[in-house]
């Protein structure tokens, strides 16, 4: 008997249970706002007290990618007035 690869996978999360809550990923080809307002009804019929927060996957980026924009921003600006201050004292 020749030895196969296990392909089984489990996940299991690092957390017991999300502080914020429950999360619920969604693939969506199509009109997203449809789907978002479906999903958020749909919720809001299991639990009436349910707290519906919905974000693609664009914005979750965005938001991650946002200080490290700021920073190259920063860095470029501080960049330029460097090349600016050599180019002056070069010239003088």
């Amino acid at each position: 008997m020749a030895w196969r690869k296990d392909e089984t996978y489990i996940y299991i999360p690092l957390q017991e249970s999300d502080p914020r809550g429950e999360s619920l990923v969604v693939r969506i080809d199509g009109n997203e706002a449809n789907v978002i307002s479906a999903l958020s009804r749909q919720a809001e019929a299991i639990d009436p007290n349910a707290i519906v927060f919905s974000a693609t996957i664009a914005d979750r980026v965005y938001i991650q990618i946002t200080p490290f924009r700021a920073i190259a921003i920063i860095a470029g600006a501080l960049g330029f007035l460097a090349l600016l201050l050599a180019s002056i004292v070069c010239t003088a």
